[in-house]
């Protein structure tokens, strides 16, 4: 029973999972770290946090992609309204990482 549980809960650990492939948790966790540098928040590595993450490199952004869009995206809302937006579940949203990625030029 307590093992069921522990699979159903939300906080589930990342690494209670079975290892993905080409280190991709390992760049997701790298990835969430510097969104906590730049944003000074405090996210988890909890699989709510790095799934969404890991999707987007398993399907060929870069982790220079994802810091590009994280750097871009705190410079345009940092102390605005927007600033409540700075975590993983809007960044890494498949639709809106396609959006904030195509907005990005080669230098951000």
């Amino acid at each position: 029973m307590e093992q069921r549980k522990r699979k159903n809960s939300p906080q589930l650990m990342f690494d209670d999972m079975p290892p993905p492939v080409d280190g991709i948790a390992a760049q997701a966790r790298h990835v969430l770290g510097f969104l906590n540098e730049k944003t000074g928040r405090h996210f988890r590595g909890v699989d709510t946090n790095l799934k969404l993450i890991c999707l987007r490199l398993t399907s060929g952004a870069t982790v220079e992609d994802c810091k590009a869009i994280i750097a871009r995206q705190v410079r345009r809302w940092k102390g605005t309204d927007m600033e409540q937006y700075l975590r993983p579940v809007t960044l890494f949203n498949e639709t809106k990482f396609e959006q904030y990625l195509g907005e990005c030029t080669p230098n951000q």
